[in-house]
């Protein structure tokens, strides 16, 4: 059970920091990224994890139940499921990214906290599923 708000808190971080570069892409200049490409893909991956927001509220809000009963509750709506699938699909996303390209081929400079936030959340949800 934790683990799912371990996920839903870095998925919050990593909001944030995207929040933080698609408000200020100018961070990102120094790493010969076209601008105006770095803020539209930005843009694009903030609106793909926003998307997440209500089943986050829904995991949080649920979590406190007694771990059966928050299963019954997911089994009968499939929010894990929709929200794994959608996790996914932002990594796919976001691995196809010039963006995260350049951040990734720039790993040893000031963007580890970005690219640590993407590593840990994949490694949350690796986990979350192994054990579903």
């Amino acid at each position: 059970m934790n683990q799912y708000l371990v996920a839903i808190h870095y998925i919050q971080l990593l909001q944030a920091e995207l929040n933080i570069l698609n408000h200020d892409a100018r961070l990102l200049f120094d790493l010969k990224i076209d601008p105006n490409l770095a803020k539209r893909e930005l843009a694009d991956l903030k609106v793909s994890l926003s998307k997440l927001s209500d089943k986050n509220l829904y995991i949080e809000g649920t979590i406190w139940y007694q771990p059966s009963l928050f299963a019954i509750i997911d089994q009968n709506l499939g929010v894990i499921d929709d929200w794994l699938k959608e996790l996914d699909d932002f990594f796919e996303f976001s691995y196809g990214t010039t963006v995260y390209s350049v951040l990734k081929e720039n790993e040893n400079r000031s963007y580890d906290l970005l690219l640590g936030l993407y590593n840990r959340l994949e490694y949350v949800i690796s986990d979350i599923k192994n054990c579903r």
